[in-house]
């Protein structure tokens, strides 16, 4: 059963935290909202947990000319293959979302749409987005609409104890319209639920055969007396996809370090490296013993992700099961004892709720001089940062389901907009550089990369090569040798291991259509002792290199920024204002 909440919320700006409560602690499929008033500044995050996959338009969007008011959002479960069809939405405030599920073990393509026609609803407002419902027709299988329309002067009645309702008294042009437009396209409205007037500013339409309607037991807002919160429901099976097996990493938390130290500590390193003459033979020997080793004393454990909050504890995930079996209970035998004890399992859940989300911001509170990285992850959720993607994205025309796909998605657009300059590719060294011959006769002590070593942040992830900053560091005084040993022969052979020019490229959400893959930068994660080469190399290079840079250049140099590019530009534009003289600013 695909449930759907709908309201018109009248405004989400002043809302957010109540809202955020009562959704984390529901469980509906897909979740429409109208007149949410939102602006830029609140992110989706703010609204939403990480089960939905959020699609949001709002008033800034349209040609509407108030600047207030208005906007519409759909929340889509991840659980469900969705992407946005920005073709389809009219100048209005409407939002077409496309949807792949199996209804009757059909797999259909359902296309749904919440919108907001604001009041006096004129004749041109109304045709313009029925123009834009015809379209999705033609392309959909199904259709569902809903939404404000503000046409309360149409009567809505049921006759002959029909799902749908039967129009009446709609004797003006925006009631011909719209009547017309759902006979010729065989559209019904389903919402049987008026409001403190009995009349229906909120319907329901869809080509579908059948669609329940009800008042929901779960509101995630206040009701208003002019719009009643909807749930629509109708049967559908998730469409079933290939299971892979249960994702499994290495713990390195948990590992074996005195034996891992014991085990290295045997390894004659300059009999095993030095034998070989290339670096990327030195660099392969060095992982194959890294690799036994880790292999027989670092635990694997399986990666479960939970599809709730990080501050919801194991007592108020079981409430929350226990919430939903009593709500699914009560809708099936309408026993007035499990509406009882379904209310009174909510208030439960709602404090136990406040509760865990309280200690939470007390634990980050706490934990900021110690850990600061736990305040800005916090910080990053709420404005909107998506640690997951959503199992449908497009590119242009091109729309991929399949993990494989996606990733070709990404790899096609980042490799879009990168290009490489030909004629850079083995140019000579320019000669107003420093000693460069000297970094050809550098070598480094044994001592200098255990230093190194030591300042390694644990709270870093891995790279490709799967070995994480905290191992390197925990086993640093095994280790120093032989990179030591490794860094000197890349050094001296002018060769950079491939190995380690490879990265696990990471795709970042920026803004816009989370579902675009446009809208993501990508992020490469290098392997430990690539980044721990660099941090060796960089006081050399960058003592080479001092001499030749100019000292305008403020980006990527040490104890410069754009706050000290524009101090220098103010006091170089001070002192000529001074002095009498003319200035032209250019901006390229």
């Amino acid at each position: 059963m695909l449930e759907i909440y709908y309201q018109n919320v009248q405004g989400l700006r002043t809302k957010t935290a109540s809202f955020l409560k009562y959704l984390s602690t529901s469980n509906y499929g897909i979740i429409a909202l109208t007149e949410t008033w939102l602006k830029s500044g609140i992110s989706n995050m703010e609204l939403f947990d990480n089960r939905y996959t959020v699609y949001r338009r709002d008033r800034s969007s349209s040609t509407n000319t108030k600047s207030d008011g208005g906007g519409v959002i759909l929340g889509v479960s991840k659980e469900i293959s969705s992407f946005r069809v920005e073709a389809w939405e009219s100048d209005v405030e409407d939002l077409w979302v496309t949807l792949h599920i199996n209804i009757n073990k059909i797999i259909k393509k359902l296309s749904i749409c919440v919108v907001y026609l604001p009041p006096p609803v004129k004749i041109g407002t109304l045709t313009h987005f029925l123009d834009s419902v015809d379209r999705a027709l033609n392309l959909s299988d199904d259709v569902i609409i809903l939404g404000d329309f503000n046409l309360g002067f149409i009567d809505w009645r049921s006759l002959n104890n029909e799902v749908f309702m039967t129009p009446c008294n709609y004797n003006n042009t925006l009631g011909f319209a719209l009547i017309d437009f759902m006979s010729m396209n065989s559209l019904k409205q389903f919402n049987s639920i008026g409001n403190s007037d009995d009349r229906f500013l909120d319907l329901v339409l869809s080509n579908m055969s059948s669609i329940n309607v009800s008042a929901p037991s779960d509101s995630l807002s206040k009701i208003y007396a002019n719009h009643p919160s909807l749930l629509l429901s109708f049967e559908y099976s998730k469409i079933s996809f290939l299971r892979t097996r249960g994702n499994t990493k290495l713990n390195f938390y948990k590992a074996d370090y005195v034996s891992i130290i014991g085990d290295l500590k045997t390894i004659d390193w300059n009999d095993s490296l030095r034998a070989h003459d290339d670096v990327n033979d030195m660099v392969s020997k060095f992982y194959k013993i890294l690799n036994t080793t880790i292999s027989k004393f670092v635990p694997n454990t399986t990666i479960t992700k939970s599809k709730y909050p990080v501050w919801f504890s194991s007592s108020l995930i079981k409430l929350l099961a226990e919430k939903e079996k009593t709500r699914k209970r009560y809708r099936i035998y309408k026993n007035p004892r499990d509406e009882i004890e379904y209310h009174i399992i909510r208030k439960r859940c709602h404090k136990l709720y406040d509760d865990c989300y309280t200690k939470y911001k007390r634990n980050i509170e706490a934990s900021i001089p110690n850990n600061p990285k736990c305040f800005w992850s916090f910080i990053k959720n709420r404005k909107g940062g998506h640690s997951s993607l959503p199992s449908c994205m497009k590119m242009d025309n091109v729309t991929a389901q399949s993990s494989p796909d996606i990733a070709n998605l990404f790899s096609y657009q980042f490799s879009s907009v990168y290009t490489c300059d030909e004629s850079l590719v083995g140019s000579s060294t320019p000669d107003d550089i420093g000693n460069v011959d000297g970094l050809m006769s550098l070598s480094f002590r044994e001592d200098e990369i255990s230093k190194k070593i030591k300042g390694l942040d644990t709270n870093k992830g891995a790279g490709p090569d799967s070995i994480p900053p905290i191992f390197v560091k925990r086993c640093r005084f095994v280790l120093s040798l032989p990179l030591t040993i490794i860094y000197n022969r890349s050094l001296k052979d002018g060769v950079f291991p491939e190995v380690w020019k490879r990265s696990r490229v990471v795709p970042v959400y920026k803004k816009g259509d989370i579902t675009d893959v446009k809208n993501y930068r990508p992020v490469c994660i290098l392997s430990c002792f690539s980044k721990l080469f660099e941090s060796v190399l960089y006081p050399v290079i960058s003592k080479c290199l001092d001499g030749c840079i100019v000292d305008e250049q403020h980006g990527f140099r040490k104890g410069r920024s754009i706050q000290t590019n524009l101090m220098s530009f103010v006091t170089e534009t001070c002192q000529e204002l001074d002095r009498g003289r003319h200035l032209a600013f250019i901006q390229i």
